[in-house]
């Protein structure tokens, strides 16, 4: 049963792609030709153009996601400067305390 379905499926599809052919190249009415090729290209101009802001989209995220990562890099780095300059104080005074100690 599955088979005999199968084959009627296919047998349509088969059958319409012949009268899509023949239409195409063996009819002298081009109306039918025009429409084609006008639903053809319609339908491959929006697939570019979504395909197009599938890229867009997916490099404006990844803009996103690195402007974010540099953020938190750059609030990490600041952190690590205060640091850094709180303990150059910290240290001159150290350097003062072992200086006075063992001298």
């Amino acid at each position: 049963m599955e088979t005999i379905l199968l084959a009627i499926i296919l047998g349509f599809i088969a059958s319409v792609i012949f009268w899509i052919f023949h239409e195409l190249f063996f009819v002298t009415n081009t109306i039918v030709r025009d429409n084609l090729v006008g639903v053809f290209m319609g339908a491959f101009f929006a697939f570019l153009f979504v395909r197009f802001g599938e890229v867009l989209s997916k490099i404006y995220n990844r803009h996103a996601i690195n402007e974010t990562a540099l953020v938190r890099f750059e609030h990490h780095f600041n952190n690590c400067i205060d640091r850094i300059s709180y303990n150059v104080s910290i240290i001159d005074t150290f350097f003062e305390f072992f200086i006075r100690l063992y001298s």
